[in-house]
């Protein structure tokens, strides 16, 4: 019966286990164990010595089972796609716990492992970290509970590759930002039910009520979310957003990693884009694109991206767009971000000591390769 069972595995040729070893410089894909595994053995001068293996994402064998495919399914167990390399420890590991390293995890970690590696052997020094910036975190998604959810987010996080890509200061600085908010949503928020997703920025979605994130970088009272909010806005300022908003009487907040403009349009609908000739066209204001889309309705926040710079000239009208956009009683209390990707520190506070209700971050227009 053994027999039976162990010749339906589909198992690796070696033309495949070497090519999913090579494709992440022979380090193990478990998020956090940047492990090496293979290197010479004392055995003899010429032999070497392994300590990964191939693991299958999708079981060896059909059936049964969290990772197991159906008896109809057409995927290759045997092949490339279905592969991830690991340590012998963590590949133990994720057959122990199906449920929680689930195919889609895996598959993540493949792919932001191999995108690891391509940089680390591309690039060096400050390019490697401007390049690996631009990774996107792996996939993934938790409800929580009232009881154990700081060890849960702890959990969450690290299965997500952020501490590796986003570097150690941010990814703290974030997981204490989302630990506050999450205990907030549960003691003063009422809320039964906080979902946490990771899909490059990472969302926190909970049923409590409406609340205004952005209320706690003011409210010294709210001691610990104040201080993590405060950190996040004043210290990585240009390079953490948060963005939140109420749909479908939940509340979403969300906190991305910014190098480029093009990341605030990707992780947040709560932004529109302008040039100079907006601001002083005059028949053409920012209150009007609000107005005429029910996308903003719910923002807490808006992202005013300029495209193209700004002048001296533009200080005076934009001022009077925004003032617009505050005396407005569905948007009053909307925090407003100004995205620019450069301008000079003359003209920065001149714009800060007219424009007093708007917080301005600079980020760069286009990726750094």
């Amino acid at each position: 019966m053994k027999e039976e069972k162990m010749s339906n595995r589909e198992n690796f040729s070696q033309n495949t286990i070497d090519k999913l070893a090579k494709r992440v410089s022979y380090k193990c894909s478990y998020p956090g164990c940047d492990n090496i595994t293979v290197g010479p053995s004392m055995e003899k001068e010429d032999s070497t010595s392994s300590t990964g293996m191939a693991c299958h994402i999708y079981a060896a064998a059909k059936g049964k089972g969290a990772r197991r495919i159906s008896e109809d399914s057409s995927i290759d167990l045997s092949g490339y796609n279905n592969g991830i390399w690991m340590c012998y420890k963590h590949g133990k590991k994720i057959d122990t716990d199906e449920k929680k390293y689930t195919p889609e995890l895996l598959l993540e970690w493949k792919r932001v492992r191999e995108s690891i590696s391509e940089t680390e052997h591309s690039f060096s020094g400050n390019s490697y970290r401007n390049i690996i910036n631009n990774i996107k975190i792996a996939k993934n998604s938790i409800e929580l509970n009232s009881d154990s959810f700081q060890s849960e987010i702890s959990d969450f996080m690290d299965l997500t590759y952020a501490r590796k890509i986003w570097g150690d200061d941010i990814f703290f600085s974030i997981r204490e930002f989302i630990t506050e908010v999450v205990r907030n949503s549960f003691s003063h928020g009422g809320a039964n039910k906080v979902e946490i997703i990771s899909n490059g920025s990472i969302s926190i979605i909970e049923d409590g009520k409406e609340f205004d994130i952005f209320s706690l970088s003011t409210n010294c009272s709210g001691r610990g979310g104040h201080m993590s909010v405060k950190n996040l806005l004043d210290t990585y300022e240009g390079n953490v957003l948060i963005s939140s908003s109420r749909e479908n009487s939940k509340n979403i907040i969300s906190v991305f990693v910014v190098n480029n403009l093009e990341n605030i349009k990707e992780y947040t609908n709560c932004y529109l884009d302008f040039d100079e000739r907006d601001i002083l066209c005059s028949d053409k204001k920012l209150i009007s694109v609000i107005n005429e889309s029910s996308i903003y309705d719910g923002c807490g926040c808006i992202y005013i991206i300029s495209n193209y710079g700004m002048t001296y000239t533009c200080v005076e009208p934009l001022k009077n767009q925004i003032m617009e956009i505050k005396s407005s009683e569905v948007h009053a209390s909307k925090k407003i971000f100004l995205v620019y990707n450069g301008m000079s520190k003359n003209l920065k506070e001149y714009m800060e000591e007219n424009i007093p209700d708007v917080k301005f971050i600079k980020t760069d227009r286009i990726k750094k390769y």
